[in-house]
């Protein structure tokens, strides 16, 4: 039998809006990222947890990067 895959990328700009929203009957947090267009994103207790420890530290890359590269952000 074949086999399907799928495959994709979304970003979210600054002026996109993200909710969540505890789907209890799934067992899951849904995540809604909002602007000319809606991407939901959702994810497990355990996947949200390795979120949860991993954007601290990419945050942190993503800044250290940026300033290695002196790029400044208005607003910033």
């Amino acid at each position: 039998m074949g086999r399907v895959a799928v495959g994709g990328w979304v970003k979210a700009y600054d002026w996109a809006r993200v909710v969540h929203a505890v789907d209890v009957e799934d067992e899951a947090v849904e995540f809604s990222f909002q602007g000319d267009n809606t991407f939901q994103l959702v994810l497990t207790e355990r996947v949200l947890e390795e979120c949860a420890a991993l954007f601290p530290q990419a945050l942190i890359d993503y800044r250290a990067a940026v300033a290695e590269r002196g790029v400044t952000r208005s607003g910033a």
